[in-house]
């Protein structure tokens, strides 16, 4: 019977068969996939709203992205900021995202982000690991 590579995760030491009698793999072991996204549609033109509340693991990153997930995307740019009192200083504040474009977010739980723009439009909020661990 064939048998897996020697350094794939969960082989062990019953010859590369998981599950009944195998024995625990005390090397790598495979970890949960953590590559999640959600959408926030604004209900109102220019009021900030807050994100939904959701840890971010280490080791991953969070884009967001200036689409409302409609075939057509955002019809104006959208802002997004660490507060709302950032983005009620005027049109300008916060970090300003075009449609369809996608930044990177320094933040350890999404609702830490607040976001402002036109009525219909939205963002895109994805968790995103790494390719290494």
């Amino acid at each position: 019977m064939p048998k897996g590579l020697n350094n794939s995760p969960g082989l062990t030491g019953s010859g590369g068969i998981i599950g009944l009698g195998s024995t625990p793999n005390t090397g790598l072991v495979p970890r949960k996939a953590i590559n999640y996204s959600m959408r926030m549609i604004f209900t109102a033109s220019g009021v900030p709203q807050p994100s939904q509340a959701l840890r971010v693991p280490a080791n991953t990153t969070v884009y967001i992205r200036a689409h409302n997930g409609t075939p057509t995307g955002n019809a104006a740019p959208c802002r997004v900021a660490l507060s709302a009192a950032e983005l009620s200083q005027g049109s300008t504040s916060g970090d300003v995202i075009t449609p369809d474009t996608e930044i990177s977010y320094p933040v350890d739980n999404l609702c830490q982000i607040w976001a402002a723009g036109t009525l219909g439009d939205g963002i895109i909020l994805s968790i995103r690991a790494g390719t290494t661990q």
